[in-house]
């Protein structure tokens, strides 16, 4: 056998099996990465509508969720805000009998 400068023995390589032998090992490769890659992904197209339902259930939640705090946020500022300040009617002060003019008595028009 053949020594290379650092010491090391040179060994051949192993002879190729064939063509057929390096595509199978190769689809074997793809088809294990794709079982990977799939995981936890629903095979059937009713696996996959059941997850979507969830997805949509969870995202609903969510967001009723979010609308709750943000209400109860709001009435807390309203609340805080209302509170500090004076109170102010929510009567408007203008009568709702019109005031008529001295200078114009109905019962004189009737006259």
């Amino acid at each position: 056998m053949d020594v290379d400068p650092l010491g090391a023995e040179i060994m051949p390589m192993p002879s190729t099996q064939g063509i057929q032998a390096l595509r199978d090992k190769l689809h074997a490769k793809m088809d294990q990465l794709r079982r990977n890659r799939m995981g936890n992904q629903p095979e059937t197209k009713d696996e996959l509508l059941e997850e979507r339902r969830k997805q949509r259930g969870l995202m609903r939640d969510r967001r009723r969720k979010e609308t709750k705090e943000k209400i109860r946020l709001e009435k807390e500022a309203k609340e805080k805000k209302g509170g500090k300040g004076d109170k102010k009617d929510s009567q408007p002060k203008v009568s709702s009998v019109p005031k008529v003019s001295k200078c114009f008595q109905p019962s004189e028009a009737n006259t």
